[in-house]
C-alpha cells in the first residue's frame, strides 16, 4: 500500500478514539476568573512543605516578562491568579532523574535544590496553563480527570519546545516529543498553538488539525502521541519492550503518516489562497518529509519515523519527471 493510500485508509482502533472523543471536554474553554476553581486546596499544617517562593522571585519575574514582551496575544489569566497562591520547595537529588515538577491539585512547584538547570521556567509554564473546573484538571495540551487523561505528551513536548525556545539555559528534556509538537506547529501556525496552549485549549487545537484530515486522524494523532509518551516514561520492562516494539514502531509511523497527511493539505489550501506558489509547494513538502526522516532511539530500541518506502512514495510523486529521472533543484 503506498504512502497516499495508507493515510486514506486510516486503518485505527476506532473504539478507542471514540473513549477519547466521547472524555474530551467538547466546550471551546474560554478563562473566566469568575467560573473557575482555584487548584490550591492546601492546608500546610498537614503538607510539610518549606515554601521557598520568594528565593525564585526574579525567576518568576523573568517569566512574566519574557511571556508578557514576548508573546502579547497570550492570556496570563491563569499565571495572575494561580501564583497567588503557589508554593515552590525544593528537593534533593533523586534517582528519578526528574529536575522539577508542578503538582496541579496543590499548586506546587517542585524544584531540585537551587534549581542549576533552570527547570522553573518550564514548571511555569504547566503552572500558566492549567485551570481547573471542578472535575477535570486542564494544563495546555493536556486534560486529566479522575478516571481519564489525554494530551500528556503533546503537553509536556509542547512545553519542553517553549521553554527552550524563550528561556535558552533550560537543559533538554522531553526531546521526541518537543521534536513532534514542531511539526504541528508547522501545520496550525505558531501563534496559534502558543495561544490555545495558555487557554489549555486541546479542543480548538483538534478542531484546528481537522481542518487539514478527518477529524478522526487529528484524536488519533493525540492518542499516538501519548502512547509513546507512555513507552518512553512508563517504566516498560526491558522483555515488554522487546515483546511490543512492532507495536510502538507503527505508533511512529502513522504519526508521521498523519503530521505528513495534514501538512500536504495545508499547503494545498495555502496555494488555493495564494500564500503559497504552486512551483514551490512540492519544495515544501519534501523539506517537511525531511524532517520527518526522525531515527530515535527509546530504551534502547531505535524508531524511525519515515521508513525508506514512505519517503520513496512522497518523492516519487512530486519529484519524477516524465522521463523516470529525479531532481530536487529549488
Amino acid at each position: 500500500m503506498n504512502l497516499v493510500n495508507s493515510i486514506l485508509a486510516g486503518m485505527f482502533a476506532a473504539g478507542i478514539i471514540n473513549i477519547y472523543k466521547d472524555n474530551l471536554n467538547k466546550k471551546n474553554y474560554v478563562i473566566d476568573k469568575n467560573k473557575v476553581k482555584k487548584l490550591s486546596k492546601l492546608d500546610l499544617k498537614k503538607i510539610p512543605v518549606k515554601d521557598v517562593k520568594i528565593k525564585y522571585d526574579d525567576k518568576i519575574k523573568e517569566f512574566y516578562n519574557v511571556i508578557h514582551n514576548k508573546l502579547p496575544y497570550v492570556s496570563l489569566d491563569n499565571f495572575n491568579r494561580n501564583l497567588q497562591d503557589l508554593l515552590i520547595c525544593e528537593e534533593k537529588p533523586n534517582k528519578t532523574g526528574i529536575l522539577g515538577k508542578y503538582n496541579a491539585l496543590d499548586n506546587i512547584i517542585y524544584l531540585l535544590e537551587n534549581d542549576m538547570e533552570n527547570s522553573i521556567f518550564h514548571e511555569l509554564f504547566h503552572m500558566s496553563s492549567s485551570v481547573f473546573d471542578g472535575k477535570i484538571f486542564f494544563s495546555g495540551f493536556s486534560q486529566k480527570s479522575n478516571d481519564f487523561s489525554i494530551g500528556t505528551g503533546i503537553a509536556e513536548g509542547y512545553t519542553a519546545l517553549l521553554t527552550k525556545r524563550y528561556f535558552k539555559q533550560t537543559p533538554d528534556i522531553y526531546i521526541l516529543f518537543s521534536y513532534i509538537t514542531t511539526f504541528i506547529e508547522k501545520i496550525i501556525g505558531s501563534q496559534k498553538m502558543i495561544k490555545m496552549y495558555f487557554e489549555a485549549d486541546l479542543y480548538s487545537l483538534i478542531e484546528e488539525l481537522s481542518k487539514y484530515c478527518n477529524k478522526n486522524m487529528a484524536y488519533e494523532l493525540i492518542k499516538n502521541i501519548d502512547i509513546l509518551y507512555e513507552f518512553e516514561y512508563g517504566n516498560k520492562s526491558a522483555s515488554y519492550i522487546q515483546k511490543n516494539i512492532d507495536k510502538y514502531q507503527e505508533v511512529v509511523v502513522r504519526i508521521a503518516e498523519i503530521l505528513l497527511s495534514c501538512y500536504i493539505n495545508r499547503v494545498k489550501f495555502d496555494v488555493k489562497r495564494g500564500l503559497v506558489k504552486e512551483k514551490n509547494m512540492k519544495y515544501l513538502i519534501l523539506d517537511f518529509t525531511d524532517d520527518l526522516r526522525l531515527i530515535y532511539k527509546i530504551n534502547n530500541v531505535e524508531l524511525k519515523f519515515m521508513p525508506q518506502e514512505l519517503y520513496d512514495d512522497i518523492y516519487n510523486k512530486y519529484f519524477n519527471t516524465k522521463d523516470g529521472s529525479k531532481h530536487y533543484n529549488k
